[in-house]
């Protein structure tokens, strides 16, 4: 999906928590984006079912189902669906729980999994009667008490701050059957390889050619969960042929393209 083809809505108003732990649930079509906001809580947004994207300034992070984001106080983000997606948000009050500062995608856990399930069967914060008001309070107890075990997941496709080379990326993400040189693409953008190199190293920490490849497994993941064939996805990735594709992304993820389909269906079905 390309930089045109995103619907902005609005941005759900939420003035206050009510309790410590507050769960809302959402569904958002294919396309749909929330602009650029921030919340003075932390917040896990939790993918059930469809794909995610969590767009900060410096890098964008893919959501699947069985994943989470943990986005803390104050962090600016977009939260767009790359597929028909739902997911559950668990604002949680900035003194409720100690997280890392950053931003993180986390592998959701069986436990987690039923607590948020949980949570969400319960009646709107403030109607509890006393015994629904203690189950409240324990499951919140559990949540804050177990986030933190999570382990974090290298899922982020991150961007320069050079402004040239932040236009190549963006370029590269636009068309990414581009299958020029690093060499040819630097001339285009006005800098020689070794410059290419050294801006990539010194803002990314990786080589172009690494952060090339997890762009690809990117734009992979977003059209596969929108259900494109494999053979599509391989050409329009720029890729001679599906095997070559394949290969690239079991050495990526250790699943073939199928076996990662079924495996987030699994997830859907359970969430």
């Amino acid at each position: 999906m390309d930089r045109h083809s995103w619907t902005e809505i609005a941005v759900p108003g939420i003035e206050t928590l009510e309790t410590s732990v507050q769960l809302r649930a959402q569904n958002m079509a294919r396309g749909e984006l929330f602009a650029l906001h921030d919340h003075p809580w932390h917040q896990l947004v939790h993918a059930s079912a469809g794909t995610l994207t969590i767009r900060l300034e410096e890098a964008w992070h893919v959501v699947a189902p069985g994943q989470a984001a943990w986005l803390p106080r104050g962090i600016r983000h977009a939260t767009g669906a790359l597929s028909d997606a739902a997911f559950r948000s668990l604002y949680i009050a900035e003194n409720a729980i100690e997280m890392p500062g950053t931003v993180q995608i986390l592998r959701v856990s069986g436990l987690l999994r039923e607590l948020i399930g949980a949570l969400e069967q319960l009646p709107a914060p403030g109607r509890d009667e006393p015994a629904q008001a203690r189950y409240r309070l324990a499951l919140q107890g559990c949540i804050v008490a177990h986030l933190p075990r999570l382990p974090p997941q290298d899922a982020a496709l991150r961007w320069p701050d050079h402004p040239a080379l932040r236009a190549l990326c963006r370029a590269l993400y636009d068309r990414p059957d581009d299958r020029r040189t690093a060499s040819a693409l630097a001339r285009a953008h006005g800098m020689s390889e070794r410059t290419l190199a050294r801006r990539f190293r010194d803002d990314l920490d990786m080589p172009f050619g690494a952060w090339r490849q997890r762009m690809q497994l990117f734009r992979a993941y977003e059209w596969l969960g929108q259900g494109r064939p494999v053979t599509a996805i391989a050409l329009d990735l720029g890729y001679a042929t599906p095997s070559a594709f394949i290969h690239m992304f079991r050495s990526a993820t250790g699943l073939s393209p199928s076996q990662w389909l079924r495996l987030r269906a699994a997830d859907a079905r359970l969430a």
